[in-house]
């Protein structure tokens, strides 16, 4: 029987003593209720030092060949687990969120360097060919050139 219906019964009963045995097992049962909330709690940081830990590798990661995989490797973490859990504090999973540092990157050279748009592409390593425009495109709205001339005529 566990501890809550075990409380009711004994309420009923109002049997010789049951106030103290009341107070005991509510007290026991508070107990059990802050030992789990604490439990989750620390688990909870647990996976916020880890979803803020994959943060960092990848922007100190942003020019090389890195993978959200790689990411959760080094996390010492499997990868569902970290897709689910960075997901769920960041809104994106986790190669959504690394191409988007990737593009805010380029956004950020683009307006602010001389840099050919290959040598961005290459700088922030994407695939070769074309992959860099059409992504930088869909993200953005803009192509890389346009993007660049918008934001010098302001």
């Amino acid at each position: 029987m566990s501890l809550f219906t075990n409380i009711i019964e004994v309420t009923k009963t109002e049997n010789t003593g049951y106030q103290p045995f009341i107070s005991g097992a509510a007290l026991h049962l508070m107990g059990n209720f802050h030992f789990i909330f604490k439990q989750n709690a620390v688990e909870c940081e647990e996976k916020e030092e880890i979803i803020n830990k994959a943060r960092l590798l990848f922007r100190s990661n942003i020019a090389n060949a890195f993978s959200p995989e790689r990411a959760a490797d080094e996390l010492q973490v499997g990868y569902s687990w970290f897709r689910k859990r960075f997901k769920s504090y960041t809104g994106l999973s986790p190669g959504q969120y690394y191409l988007q540092l990737k593009i805010e990157k380029a956004k950020e050279l683009l307006a602010s360097s001389n840099m050919r748009i290959k040598e961005i592409s290459i700088e922030l390593n994407f695939d070769p060919g074309f992959y860099f425009s059409k992504v930088f495109k869909e993200k953005t709205g803009f192509n890389p050139t346009d993007y660049r001339n918008r934001t010098r005529d302001v």
